[in-house]
């Protein structure tokens, strides 16, 4: 009896243990984040910003609340997004009054007239306005087309700046 008992767990324990192996991870995607990063974000700088669950799971919104302060505020700013699941963050560039909407934009940098366009629709285009802004955060001019007008919406903002200094921490 106890031999047949012993037999039977060790028949469980065999079959019931499933060999499902989890999804794989997508280490070269530009998005990734570390937990050591998350935690530093999570506790140190995520006090300057106001936190919102998305209606998508395991996506956090996190949006300056300097944004908030300011009497004026811009038309458009770096929003990070945080989806927890994938570990992965991302930076968006949304129009404060309508964030959904896709862009077009124009970033001049220096007092040279080179300038880049970019059509912001996914997160790699995002990313790459954000990089560019990133690596030269001195004397940059951010345009948008609406209506077939140029207008200018963000300049050398430090709140921006500080955004983006985040985010690119929490890719470290």
């Amino acid at each position: 009896m106890k031999k047949s008992l012993f037999l039977f767990i060790i028949f469980l324990l065999f079959f019931g243990c499933s060999d499902v192996k989890p999804p794989k991870e997508n280490k070269d995607s530009p998005f990734r984040t570390t937990v050591p990063s998350q935690i530093y974000f999570k506790n140190m700088r995520s006090l300057h910003y106001t936190e919102t669950d998305t209606k998508q799971e395991g996506v956090k919104r996190f949006e300056p609340k300097s944004i908030e302060k300011n009497a004026i505020r811009p038309k458009v700013f770096p929003i990070i997004y945080q989806n927890w699941l994938k570990d992965e963050a991302y930076i968006v560039f949304e129009k404060l009054d309508a964030p959904k909407e896709s862009l077009s934009v124009e970033l001049n940098i220096g007092a040279s007239e080179e300038s880049s366009k970019f059509q912001l629709g996914n997160f790699k285009s995002h990313f790459d306005l954000a990089q560019k802004i990133y690596q030269n955060p001195s004397n940059f001019q951010l345009y948008i087309y609406e209506n077939e007008e140029k207008r200018k919406i963000l300049k050398e903002s430090k709140d921006a700046l500080i955004v983006l200094s985040d985010y690119f921490k929490l890719l470290e």
